[in-house]
């Protein structure tokens, strides 16, 4: 079936476990191109010919930022960054985060004074710290007390801004996660995963409770990004809302791949 909106589909084949063997199927059964990103292009400058509008990166998150900010690509990468600051989003379906009691601060000002956000957060012995960015300087992690640190929050390996936003909560149990992907504002596709191991889980179907926590909590949201990926999760028998991630960058597990195309060149004609 030859597309009739056709896009260029760049792929960082290497990031990936199934090195982006069942997106570049669907991509070129459906008549769009495919091209492999080589991360020399940004020190040569030899892009190649082929890469032509309209263009749709998926890879690693740093190219998909680096793509957005500084190639003339449309779309280019759906990573609009600032758009998924969990301090741009998370009021917006604050009744529904999993981290619903929270407080923004920075990594400097929170190693200074831990225990001021143990006690306004009402944590006793250990606290969840993430970065407000999707970028992710450092991943997420439930900190004792007597652990917090600049070093164990990996500053001066990964970043060296202290005073970088950091999102304080709660620490609460996990038992079950899903990753839905948003193309304009509707759920096209969903699967289970263990983000542990970052495995991959079964296909999500439209009729399942999951999916419609999912459809609910998108259409709450109003994220300057056309497409874009939500997870959510269960803790203790409660569907739970998790975070927001940038499409070009996250990984898609097992989600249906022709039916994110289909809906992503769609959208792309329109943009």
């Amino acid at each position: 079936m030859m597309s009739d909106n056709r896009i260029t589909w760049l792929l960082e084949t290497d990031v990936f476990d199934d090195r982006h063997s069942a997106l570049q199927s669907a991509a070129l059964a459906l008549g769009h191109a495919v091209v492999h990103w080589d991360d020399e292009w940004w020190q040569t400058g030899r892009w190649p010919k082929s890469i032509e509008d309209p263009v749709v990166f998926h890879g690693s998150l740093g190219n998909a930022h680096r793509i957005r900010s500084r190639m003339g690509w449309a779309p280019g990468a759906f990573c609009n960054t600032s758009a998924f600051l969990c301090s741009n989003w998370y009021r917006q379906v604050s009744d529904r985060l999993l981290n619903d009691v929270h407080v923004f601060s920075t990594v400097r000002q929170f190693t200074d004074s831990p225990d001021a956000y143990f006690d306004e957060l009402g944590c006793s012995d250990a606290i969840f710290v993430r970065p407000d960015s999707p970028l992710k300087p450092f991943s997420g992690r439930v900190l004792s007390r007597e652990k917090v640190s600049l070093r164990s929050l990996d500053h001066g390996f990964y970043y060296d801004d202290e005073t970088l936003p950091i999102v304080l909560s709660r620490p609460r149990e996990v038992d079950a996660e899903w990753r839905f992907v948003v193309v304009g504002a509707t759920i096209v596709a969903g699967s289970a995963y263990d983000a542990d191991g970052r495995r991959a889980g079964s296909q999500i179907e439209a009729s399942s409770p999951e999916w419609d926590f999912a459809r609910n909590v998108a259409q709450c949201l109003d994220i300057d990004d056309p497409v874009y990926v939500l997870d959510i999760c269960e803790s203790r028998g409660t569907l739970r809302m998790l975070e927001l991630n940038p499409f070009s960058g996250a990984d898609l597990y097992c989600c249906d791949r022709r039916k994110i195309v289909e809906a992503v060149a769609e959208i792309v004609s329109g943009v």
